[in-house]
């Protein structure tokens, strides 16, 4: 029997996925892309990867399956940000950059993305603040994060420090909060009207709209 091949529609690569940590072929040997990547494409797709208007990208952690594409549209003013940069060779010119403190103008953002970034982050309300305050009008912020859909409210607790009691707590070593399903709320506590777009894997749409 022939092999099954798996193809990532945001490199078009088929064939054989690698393993990633626990989970076996989720992951793409061409761009790196996992299972949630690979999910948010076709929204990306649609929102804004393909834009044809000029417009300004905050990107934290970003990750190097939609680098490439970012980099190849024009339009794009593209800003890479991380709070460690040295992890991200891949990426040109990308900034040091706090998300509770983000040096950028208020207004200034159109589109900001931050996947798996927050459940590192102890004053996530404080991150959240920023990315409210650097959009635009009308800007949106698409936000995704590992969701315990059997907790109805978020579990945090700062007494828990070491590595392996988060990993026991939080289901990752450096993650400082499990998110339940009240997630939404802490995005709607800034004044963000919010949409869950993607509910497998947790996608949120955080769109700023002046009163």
């Amino acid at each position: 029997m022939a092999e099954m091949k798996n193809h990532c529609p945001i490199c078009d690569y088929k064939g054989v996925f690698n393993n990633f940590r626990d989970r076996k072929e989720v992951r793409c040997p061409e761009c790196g892309s996992l299972e949630r990547h690979r999910a948010f494409y076709f929204t990306y797709k649609n929102e804004f990867l393909n834009t044809k208007k000029t417009l300004t990208l905050l990107h934290f952690a970003p990750e190097k399956c939609f680098v490439d594409l970012i980099y190849k549209n024009e339009n794009i003013n593209y800003i890479p940000v991380d709070i460690d940069c040295q992890r991200y060779k891949y990426v040109q010119n990308i900034k040091k950059m706090d998300a509770t403190s983000i040096d950028i103008a208020d207004n200034t953002i159109d589109v900001l993305i931050a996947n798996h970034l927050l459940e590192h982050i102890p004053d996530d309300i404080k991150a959240i603040k920023e990315f409210h305050r650097v959009l635009k009008n009308n800007g949106k912020a698409y936000i995704s994060i590992p969701l315990n859909k059997d907790l109805d409210e978020t579990f945090e607790d700062d007494t828990i420090v070491t590595e392996e009691e988060r990993l026991l707590f939080f289901g990752q070593k450096d993650h400082v909060r499990s998110y339940g399903k009240d997630f939404p709320k802490r995005l709607e506590s800034v004044d963000f009207t919010v949409k869950h777009l993607n509910v497998e894997r947790n996608l949120f749409v955080c769109q700023k709209t002046n009163t």
